[in-house]
């Protein structure tokens, strides 16, 4: 790992970049700004040619300046907390780069930010006060030693990815976060490290063998168990260095799943089972549960969705797909009565075996109790239905469209407590019923999701941002704490503290002796420096009234009908919050903006999008620069010809549309913005000019050795071809099957048609269309 390099990709882009550009060059974004930097000048003479720098365009700008949580934070409140600027960004394509990065930043005093993939929702991975951004997303190399079953990764390396290569190897990871498509596995190491296979193998560190770290000073660190250090990396939240690597155990890649649900009709007795699984030493991956509220909206969205695809096998007249969309449809029918589900999954058979011989494994699926536990064992498709479900938390986003979350660790016998008074509380007050869900842990804890969909567009909405707090601050007073500080917890600091004073006080002490210039990821968790009048504001003083309400709220929930002014205020909220802000608000929004406004800001689409990788992530024409500029369009904000001549470079394969969680239909999304007056009157083409340039980025593309994984296709005297999109159907009663080609698969590039695939000339194809089988020619 030390020696890999991302030279030859970098190369290839840059050159992707140059020949798509080759006749437009007047319309790219000067970089004299940039090259006048002193520190840049340094840097670049430092550095490989595997290193990129640049600054940031005003497109770019709306990616590097938000995480997954900054993102969706009202754009008047990030202004007066936060002075969010970036100097330039520095993209690694070589470990040593990152080495010499850090002994300049050390030498010159140059603060900087650390990113991965931009997905934790507490803002660790935004640049303030003019900071570099070391982004670290093209140092994704790994390697299994099978002997050892030890998976060593870098900086990089996304879950989706050793997802794929673990299984082709024979392996699979113990944890994992519930983010399907991105995600880098060094950031959850140093921020959360709890999530999908917390209940039986525990915390990410129960599996980490070694932790690879560049110091604040530029020095190398083999972390080991052993090492007092280690300990104090996780949950750092990248205070005390830059961990560029891990080794971690994986476990053998069984194909062995046996997901079992239950369901109870209060949280009290979800609690009751868990204390029995816990007696009875079961050993299942994980235990998820989930609450009567958001089943219900589950339900809705399954339902929807296996209608759109029934209609849709209709349409084609697919026997096949009609009996699977009725099988979906008949699941998700079976979801709308539910309560409060607990699912968890066994994956050895042993560990299956143990659990049937207690009653509630081996009982009908029927209303059934044990001993004075009632309960309901849900049937094989169901169990299922909620286990593929842990990768898809925020496939309700689209209800909302805004999605606020609160997210914490609570004692596990206080679940009923803290769900009760939530519901009474944030449910009965504003009319809108707030969803949980929640991973049990192995110490006796849950970490739980409490959600609340709402429309933060309009400005009656934007009240709901204070109930993220509130409902932080009431998992706090039955014994919780945050799960993470970043930014946007940090009025919860003092909280976190106060539940582990070791851990905190010594990574306080850490960071003034390893960082004393506070260097890295200022303003964050532990690092104060950098915070403006207001942050400090927020961060000392937003408690107080949290503190107070969350309180004196308690304290008349808790006197069972007595007067008091918890009780006065309980019902004065519960009569004028949901008239002042009625929970069934939207906005107004043109169609672009309409179909955007459910983006999670997974960072799912660039992870498996072919232009992303042949042109560069986060670059001139990847699916989230397109839905930035979309937006952009949409809001008439102006834009130049190069940012819409990037819009066209996108190939219509919808990878981007297939991995999306909220269902988003980007590609067309992307034709509607393609039509919008105002694009065409900035990208400036005549409709031969647009398909002259459509068709150069198809021949880039289709040179690109980038592009090859995409097409899953083998070289052929230096190109390639497609191997899937095209299928073979055995149409009954015909002794002759027909090749077809497969909506659902096929990328749309076309290159199936080429000779170097097809010496027939069977297929007629084009740069984003479905390619035309030509049967007279077919052999």
């Amino acid at each position: 790992m030390m020696n890999a390099s991302a030279e030859k990709r970098v190369k290839s882009q840059q050159n992707a970049v140059e020949l798509l550009f080759e006749n437009y060059r007047d319309a790219l974004q000067s970089t004299a700004a940039l090259k006048q930097d002193a520190a840049y000048q340094t840097l670049r003479k430092r550095l490989s040619d595997a290193t990129v720098i640049f600054s940031l365009t005003d497109l770019q700008k709306q990616i590097y300046h938000n995480d997954t949580g900054t993102s969706m934070i009202p754009q008047a409140l990030k202004r007066n907390l936060l002075n969010i600027k970036c100097r330039f960004v520095v993209r690694p394509g070589k470990l040593e780069d990152v080495q010499k990065f850090i002994e300049f930043a050390r030498s010159e005093k140059v603060k900087f930010t650390i990113r991965g993939a931009g997905t934790w929702p507490f803002g660790g991975a935004v640049p303030l006060n003019n900071e570099v951004v070391l982004d670290l997303s093209y140092l994704d190399f790994h390697a299994i030693d099978p002997e050892k079953a030890r998976l060593t990764v870098g900086p990089g390396v996304i879950f989706a990815d050793m997802r794929r290569y673990l299984r082709d190897n024979g392996f699979a990871l113990r944890q994992q976060i519930t983010n399907p498509n991105s995600g880098t596995i060094c950031g959850w190491v140093v921020t959360g490290g709890l999530g999908i296979g917390a209940y039986k193998y525990g915390h990410v560190r129960n599996s980490v063998e070694a932790i690879f770290m560049l110091k604040p000073d530029g020095q190398w660190a083999t972390l080991t168990p052993e090492d007092p250090l280690f300990e104090q990396v996780f949950d750092s939240e990248g205070q005390i260095g830059v961990v560029v690597g891990v080794s971690l155990k994986v476990k053998p890649q069984t194909y062995k799943s046996k997901p079992y649900a239950f369901s109870f009709t209060n949280p009290n007795h979800v609690r009751d089972f868990l204390k029995l699984v816990r007696e009875w030493e079961l050993q299942p991956t994980s235990i998820l549960y989930f609450d009567q509220n958001y089943i219900k909206t589950t339900h809705e969205i399954a339902k929807k969705k296996a209608q759109k695809s029934l209609e849709k096998a209709v349409a084609k007249d697919d026997d096949l797909k009609i009996s699977k969309a009725r099988r979906s449809l008949d699941v998700a029918d079976q979801l709308r009565d539910l309560q409060h589900v607990v699912v968890m999954e066994f994956d050895q058979q042993e560990d299956y075996e143990k659990a049937l011989k207690f009653y509630p494994f081996n009982s009908r699926s029927e209303q059934s109790r044990y001993h004075e536990l009632p309960f309901w064992r849900l049937g094989v498709s169901v169990a299922h239905k909620f286990w593929e479900h842990r990768f898809a938390p925020v496939e309700m986003k689209q209800r909302g469209p805004s999605m606020l979350v609160s997210e914490a660790i609570i004692p596990e016998e206080k679940l009923p407590e803290y769900m009760n008074f939530i519901q009474s509380a944030v449910t009965n007050w504003t009319g809108n019923p707030v969803k949980n869900e929640a991973h049990v842990l192995q110490n006796n804890e849950v970490m739980i999701q409490s959600i609340l969909l709402a429309d933060t567009e309009t400005s009656r909405h934007k009240v709901y941002f204070g109930l993220v707090p509130f409902m932080m601050q009431t998992a706090i007073a039955f014994g919780g704490r945050p799960y993470g500080t970043g930014i946007w917890n940090l009025p919860f600091l003092k909280s976190l503290r106060n539940s582990n004073p070791e851990k905190v006080d010594r990574l306080q002490e850490l960071k003034r002796e390893m960082d004393p210039d506070r260097l890295i990821n200022q303003a964050k968790y532990v690092n104060h420096s950098g915070r403006k009048m207001a942050l400090k504001a927020f961060k000392n003083l937003s408690p107080l009234p949290m503190q107070w309400a969350v309180g004196t709220l308690k304290r008349g929930w808790e006197r069972n009908g007595k007067l008091s002014p918890g009780k006065l205020l309980w019902r004065a909220n519960k009569v004028i919050f949901p008239t002042v802000v009625p929970p069934q608000l939207q906005a107004s929004r043109n169609d672009i903006l309409t179909v955007n406004s459910a983006c999670a800001e997974c960072d799912s689409c660039e992870k498996v999008c072919p232009t992303s990788d042949v042109f560069g992530m986060w670059g001139v024409g990847t699916p989230i620069t397109r839905r930035k500029t979309a937006n952009r369009i949409a809001q008439g904000v102006e834009i130049d010809q190069a940012e819409a001549l990037g819009f066209l470079v996108c190939t219509r394969c919808d990878n981007c549309t297939r991995v999306c969680p909220t269902d988003i239909e980007l590609t067309d999304m992307f034709d509607l913005v393609e039509e919008n007056p105002l694009f065409k009157k900035v990208l400036g083409l005549t409709d031969a000019g647009k398909t002259e340039f459509v068709d150069r980025f198809w021949d880039i593309m289709k040179e690109s050795p980038l592009y090859v994984e995409h097409t899953k296709a083998v070289q052929k005297e230096e190109r390639s071809h497609l191997q899937h999109g095209l299928n073979i159907k055995y149409p009954r009663g015909y002794a002759y099957s027909k090749l077809y080609i497969d909506e659902d698969t096929c990328i749309s590039c076309g290159m199936c048609a080429h000779e170097n695939a097809c010496i027939y000339g069977a297929r007629q194809g084009n740069p984003r269309e479905i390619p035309e089988l030509i049967d007279e020619n077919c052999a």
